[in-house]
């Protein structure tokens, strides 16, 4: 009589019924990708072109996007407008018309926003209020902003920094120009662009337009305004 075969004997030996190894993750083992391997020649058959074609034989200038395609199907809305200076990494230019600039009064608060007084009010205020001369300008991506420019008092004086920065934007109104502060020297040095750019495209607009997206929300009409407050006194 044949002794029965021990438990451990089932173990050691291969099995003939069912060929396939059995998949198995740990120690240098991945299941998934073990699995994925007798597919890998079938699938890779079905997805390669019959015949590689040479790179220079297609045309990729086929797919070149249109220049404009950022703005295709849409124009630019132009819904605000900034009060500021040009900062040193732009290259800007101011509107050549002289009904593109106008004298105003404003005040300015430490957040770097700018308000603009009433004439009927700007005497009261006294030396809150700082006469600007407002110019149309626009950068060379196509932001418009209103530059504000200092420009001498009574007593006629001045400073490098007011008569470079007022150069700049002269220059402006007809070349591309960059101007950066130069502490040592207590001015801006200007720039002209040397390189070839495009005309600036102006918004379609009037000057009146322009400080009404500029200052819509920026009025001062009386004395009892927060702004007014805040500089008088602190409070908010």
């Amino acid at each position: 009589m044949a002794s029965k075969p021990r438990v451990t004997q089932l173990e050691s030996e291969p099995s003939t019924t069912n060929p396939e190894p059995e998949i198995t993750a740990g120690n240098d083992a991945d299941a998934d990708t073990d699995a994925m391997r007798p597919l890998a020649p079938a699938v890779a058959s079905r997805l390669a072109p019959a015949v590689a074609s040479p790179i220079e034989d297609f045309d990729f200038s086929s797919l070149r996007l249109p220049q404009d395609f950022d703005q295709h199907g849409g124009r630019r809305v132009c819904t605000t407008i900034e009060v500021r200076k040009p900062k040193g990494i732009e290259w800007v230019r101011t509107h050549p018309s002289p009904d593109f600039q106008r004298r105003l009064g404003l005040v300015e608060v430490p957040a770097g926003l700018y308000y603009v007084v009433h004439q009927d009010l700007a005497p009261r205020l006294g030396g809150l209020v700082k006469p600007k001369l407002l110019v149309a300008a626009i950068t060379s991506h196509g932001v418009p902003i209103l530059w504000p420019l200092r420009k001498p008092g009574p007593d006629g004086r001045t400073d490098g920094y007011m008569m470079s920065e007022n150069e700049a934007a002269t220059r402006a109104r007809d070349s591309w120009v960059r101007m950066v502060s130069n502490q040592h020297a207590r001015a801006f040095d200007v720039f002209d662009a040397t390189a070839t750019m495009a005309e600036p495209e102006w918004p379609k607009f009037d000057f009146n337009a322009w400080l009404q997206l500029a200052f819509s929300v920026r009025l001062i009409k009386s004395p009892a305004h927060p702004v007014v407050r805040f500089l008088l006194t602190g409070a908010e």
